[in-house]
């Protein structure tokens, strides 16, 4: 076996602990690994940017959105986050996280899950059946003052959920997950047959969908949009609103990262 080879091979066999996963459709539950044999390989060091299983889709001077493949069996290289981010998961998947100088997690990941990830190198390796797909949002500002609010994305922190409210008859149900001092992740569920109007007029807000929607023309004229799982919309503060459509039977839920002014 080649030197690359062995230690491709390697990585593969390190041992893991499967961390604690919440059923599909709930809030995910924080993963608390056990200790595990660190990982002593240190490949080079790249950029997200030059990661080739991240495609950047979106870019301004508060956010880089990148989508994320990872085939099964397959293996990103070691590269360096730069920025804190937060990961949206689409579809189900079994990756396992490396990170130099720590022990290796297993996530199971479930479809809609949102994760929030400090700045630092790692590789993830897909070992299921599944591709992996998320959409991975580099915050460009910096994040201070991390705390839960409906979600468990903080480690070692409480949920406060007291900021939620549900009307039943409304069109949409809005779960906040966390926030920082900067911006506000929300987890919105649009009910069948309904739209939901998106946008706030004193911060720009992203939009990623989880699953299958569509969304109106900016000036309300001319066709729909289609948004497959995974779609992102930048909707600039003070603009137009734009008009999410649920034409389903079921629930269509998405994400809005609302940016504080």
């Amino acid at each position: 076996m080649a030197p690359g080879q062995s230690v491709f091979a390697l990585l593969w066999l390190l041992p893991i602990t499967v961390a604690a996963q919440s059923a599909p459709g709930t809030t995910p539950a924080v993963m608390t690994p056990s200790v595990i044999t660190p990982s002593v390989i240190t490949p080079s060091v790249i950029t997200m940017d030059q990661e080739p299983h991240h495609h950047l889709v979106l870019k301004n001077d508060v956010v880089k959105v990148f989508e994320v493949n990872l085939a099964p069996r397959d293996a990103m290289a070691m590269h360096r986050r730069d920025y804190d981010e937060i990961v949206v998961v689409i579809g189900d998947a079994t990756t396992v996280s490396t990170t130099p100088g720590q022990p290796d997690i297993l996530r199971m990941s479930k479809n809609g899950q949102i994760s929030f990830e400090r700045g630092g190198g790692h590789l993830v390796r897909n070992i299921g059946q599944t591709e992996y797909r998320g959409v991975s949002i580099n915050l460009l500002r910096t994040q201070t003052g991390a705390r839960n609010l409906c979600g468990k994305q903080i480690p070692d922190m409480k949920p406060d959920c007291t900021t939620a409210s549900e009307d039943e008859k409304a069109p949409r149900a809005d779960l906040p997950q966390f926030e920082t001092d900067q911006m506000r992740v929300t987890l919105t569920a649009i009910r069948p047959h309904q739209d939901a109007r998106l946008g706030q007029a004193d911060r720009d807000e992203l939009i990623v969908t989880i699953d299958g929607a569509a969304i109106a023309a900016k000036t309300g004229k001319g066709p729909d949009q289609a948004l497959a799982p995974g779609g992102t919309i930048w909707i600039a503060r003070g603009s137009a609103k734009r008009v999410l459509k649920n034409f389903s039977d079921k629930e269509v839920r998405a994400v809005a990262i609302a940016f504080k002014p």
